[in-house]
């Protein structure tokens, strides 16, 4: 099982890697959308990204969390909040960025169970996203439903996770209701509690990139949430500095390679970042008092 004191890398790839939830959206489209959205990938590297689904422990043993962070890019600014139950659970992430999108996180006992995401500007629902899990409470599935016209949203994909013997996701796989034409995969190698290396596959064994990542030593706070939503993919100990990668496609455009991200700390805790693009921040951090589950 994965301890609660970790954070997760993951999602600085996911903009490329699951380009888009929504069925009907045609191969041609993904390559070029791709390209489009690579600076977004690097944009969703840096943070602050925690979340271990079949944990309801508090997120630090402190009681330390995440209450904001204030994103810059260029110009633009945007703000980013969190909100915990008692148990020191993320119960909702309130992202201010374009139409703004609220995350809402709702559990049965010890576990995490749905997420819904919700457009605030029309306080539509445009995802939502179900958990499985095995007998010993790891997390299995995630069963994607994406935006649709109505309030039931159709299924548009199914993650698989697995895990090796100290608890730590080694892969997931993507069953796209939408198309066959791509399935994705992804494969984790671990050293000292990081994720040092992450693979791409579209499909079956065609790799698509490679990802190396660096790390500080510092504390990271686990606060289920990030610039937008993700899952653990790779749940770590420290913060991501530096990520180079092998395209073996020749389809990414690049804001940078490779990307660095620099800390301020206090008290071993990220409170601002930079990189060597146009992204950077700000993270407030709050105490709060957690009781244990079933009190």
């Amino acid at each position: 099982m994965i301890s609660p004191g970790q954070k997760w890398l993951g999602l600085f790839i996911a903009a490329v890697s699951n380009p888009k939830r929504q069925g009907g959206v045609k191969e041609t489209n993904r390559l070029s959308n791709m390209k489009k959205s690579v600076f977004i990938l690097f944009s969703l590297l840096i943070i602050l990204s925690a979340c271990n689904e079949d944990q309801v422990a508090p997120l630090s043993a402190d009681g330390t969390v995440i209450a904001s962070i204030n994103h810059t890019n260029g110009n633009e600014s945007w703000l980013e909040t969190f909100e915990y139950d008692n148990q020191g659970r993320i119960v909702s992430i309130e992202n201010e960025v374009s139409l703004g999108t609220r995350r809402t996180f709702h559990y049965g006992g010890d576990q995490l169970l749905e997420i819904r995401t919700i457009q605030m500007s029309d306080e539509r629902l445009i995802f939502r996203d179900s958990m499985g899990y095995n007998t010993d409470g790891a997390l299995t599935n995630v069963y994607k439903f994406s935006v649709n016209q109505g309030e039931d949203l159709p299924l548009s994909s199914i993650e698989t996770f697995s895990y090796n013997g100290a608890g730590q996701v080694t892969e997931i796989s993507t069953d796209n209701l939408w198309t066959d034409d791509y399935n994705p995969r992804k494969v984790f190698h671990w050293q000292n509690g990081n994720v040092v290396q992450e693979d791409h596959y579209w499909n079956g064994e065609d790799i698509s990139i490679e990802f190396y990542m660096s790390y500080d030593d510092k504390r990271y706070v686990n606060t289920h949430g990030y610039i937008g939503f993700q899952y653990s993919e790779a749940i770590t100990n420290n913060n991501v500095i530096e990520v180079d990668w092998t395209d073996h496609t020749g389809l990414y455009d690049t804001a940078c390679k490779p990307c660095t991200t620099s800390y301020t700390y206090s008290n071993d805790l990220p409170t601002a970042f930079t990189t060597n693009w146009l992204y950077g921040g700000s993270i407030t951090y709050k105490q709060i008092e957690t009781v244990a589950s079933g009190q």
